[in-house]
């Protein structure tokens, strides 16, 4: 892996595979080792797939405590100039969805297109909810960052999803941001506003999402999805059956699938 200076942060990253430029934002304080898993190898035979550590995540750090969007969108602009690609497709999970979202809006012109898959969008509340300070009390960092995501997308009859699932958490947990660093990353996502802007995005559009966001209580990825679906009426939607939020590294062949597609129409 190489590393550059993006301001007051040290980013690590890795790039393969050459073609169409895909850059990958990870979910929430997320390291980018969850990529290497099923994604940057698999994707990298056709594109030149890009991931890296977060500012603050994995090898990476930061001089500062600026775990804002717009923070994370300039680490990912650095990133792309470093590498000299002037647009690029970008896959954002979860808090990368918001990352990706807030380039389109903000830097048209470095975005081919978005794969926005459970994005977040815009808060409407602020702080660290009761319920978190609860569970991380309850069952401490490591045990509440591993029952939130078996809870949210990673639990499957499958045996071979449950397999990659374990892959997964072995991997996540095993590479958890410090506690600090991922409550500030909570509370910077949320003074992002990408929803009320949709309407700027230009750029082709498709939306995933895992059936099951819809019914937990709170999950507001499934809404986000919808209201990016109506505030881009162009957008694709793509509904995983049965899937929750993880579906990215539970079903990787689907979604990759359906990236080929995607990025070759809107070459």
């Amino acid at each position: 892996m190489t590393s550059l200076e993006a301001g007051d942060a040290t980013i690590v990253y890795e790039s393969q595979g050459s073609g169409p430029p895909l850059l990958l934002l990870a979910a929430t304080a997320f390291h980018g080792g969850v990529w290497k898993l099923f994604d940057l190898p698999d994707l990298a035979r056709d594109h030149q797939v890009i991931a890296f550590d977060q500012r603050g995540t994995g090898a990476s750090t930061t001089r500062s405590q600026d775990f804002t969007t717009t923070a994370l969108a300039q680490d990912a602009l650095a990133l792309l100039d470093k590498l000299d690609i002037e647009r690029a497709h970008l896959f954002g999970h979860s808090n990368g969805g918001r990352v990706a979202q807030y380039l389109a809006i903000h830097h048209p012109d470095r975005v081919a297109s978005l794969i926005l898959a459970s994005a977040g969008g815009t808060h409407k509340t602020r702080g660290i909810s009761v319920d978190m300070c609860r569970n991380l009390v309850e069952r401490g960092y490591e045990g509440y960052s591993r029952n939130h995501a078996i809870k949210t997308g990673c639990s499957s009859s499958d045996p071979v999803e449950q397999a990659r699932a374990e892959a997964f958490l072995h991997e996540f947990i095993g590479h958890l941001a410090p506690l600090e660093t991922f409550l500030r990353y909570v509370v910077s996502r949320q003074e992002a506003d990408t929803t009320s802007a949709l309407d700027r995005i230009a750029v082709p559009v498709m939306v995933l999402v895992g059936e099951n966001e819809g019914k937990l209580p709170g999950d507001s990825h499934m809404n986000f999805a919808l209201d990016i679906k109506e505030k881009i009426p162009t957008a694709i939607l793509h509904v995983f059956a049965g899937q929750g939020h993880f579906y990215p590294f539970l079903q990787p062949a689907k979604v990759h699938d359906l990236v080929r597609s995607f990025i070759l129409g809107n070459l």
